[in-house]
């Protein structure tokens, strides 16, 4: 008996040692609503259920552009590695990858949520001006994208995980990997 547990501890040791892995951190951002709200890509954005009851409308900004500009000076096969962390004020982390946030490879990718906003507009707007670059200014304010989500109903869950500073990632049918109250970004990478 003794001599099959051995036997199978020293099968068990290298399988284990050839799947760990160490996080190595390149960056670490430290976000808040101000530094956010400059960023390019900020949307007022409402939520609302696959039966269309509203959730809410943030500002909000897809991670991918609050991380390009740290990820675009690293290689693209050193970015198959990358792995990212959130991290909220209660040390609480939630990691993600470069699928989570890319829009090439998510039709909805993660978001950040910035502010609560309440935006109503008439159905008609009157612009004169035919400045496109004037005219995307004019616009930014006023567009409010809609995404519905993957829930049939608003529950406590759900209402708790959309606060300011939240990242979600809009495809997940529960808000399991969701975190509240995000304050720090990390970009790390796999070693071999």
């Amino acid at each position: 008996m003794r001599q099959k547990v051995i036997t199978l501890i020293m099968c068990i040791i290298p399988f284990l040692q050839a799947y760990t892995q160490q996080l190595t951190v390149l960056k670490r951002i430290s976000i808040d609503e101000k530094s956010l709200s400059v960023v390019e890509g900020v949307l007022t954005t409402e939520f609302l259920t696959k039966k269309k009851k509203s959730i809410g409308q943030f500002e909000a900004i897809n991670l991918n552009d609050v991380l390009k500009n740290h990820i675009s000076s690293i290689d693209i096969k050193a970015q198959n590695r990358l792995v990212f962390i959130a991290e909220s004020s209660d040390s609480t982390r939630q990691s993600f990858s470069l699928a989570d946030i890319s829009p090439d490879v998510s039709p909805l990718p993660a978001l950040i949520l910035i502010r609560k906003t309440i935006m109503k507009t008439g159905d008609t707007i009157k612009i004169q001006t035919k400045d496109t670059e004037q005219l995307k200014g004019m616009l930014d304010g006023i567009v409010v994208r809609r995404l519905f989500l993957p829930f049939a109903n608003v529950t406590t869950d759900i209402l708790s995980a959309f606060q300011p500073m939240s990242v979600i990632f809009p495809l997940d049918g529960k808000p399991l990997r969701w975190l509240k109250d995000v304050r720090f970004l990390y970009v790390c990478r796999l070693e071999k």
